[in-house]
């Protein structure tokens, strides 16, 4: 009963966790088409960050591109971020050390995404 409370109070907007997404490709597109199928797990995505500058401003399964990567560290500062969502391609993990570094200094989850 208690779960399921928090379900609806999350579908209702209310104890949402929210989501940074890295990645503005078919891996970001997936994510993203999953939070907003399941709001009762209560994500809400605040963004994308893209590899590359042209993206931004275009929007990811309707989520807006706020910046590029190199954008991680200003994004944490000014927008609440409780999870950040790596859905990057495997040819891009080589920005993980980055990435890892860049969220050591905050409070924020990471999580990686599989790329199969």
């Amino acid at each position: 009963r208690a779960g399921f409370d928090q379900r609806a109070l999350r579908r209702r907007g209310y104890n949402l966790r929210y989501v940074l997404v890295l990645g503005s490709g078919r891996l970001a597109r997936q994510v993203l088409a999953e939070i907003d199928a399941h709001r009762e797990l209560g994500f809400w995505a605040v963004g994308c960050l893209s590899l590359t500058r042209p993206r931004v401003g275009m929007k990811v399964a309707g989520t807006e591109v706020i910046g590029t990567v190199r954008d991680l560290k200003a994004v944490l500062l000014r927008q609440q971020v409780d999870q950040v969502l790596v859905a990057l391609p495997t040819r891009c993990f080589h920005l993980l050390p980055r990435i890892m570094e860049v969220c050591a200094d905050t409070t924020v989850d990471v999580k990686l995404v599989p790329d199969p």
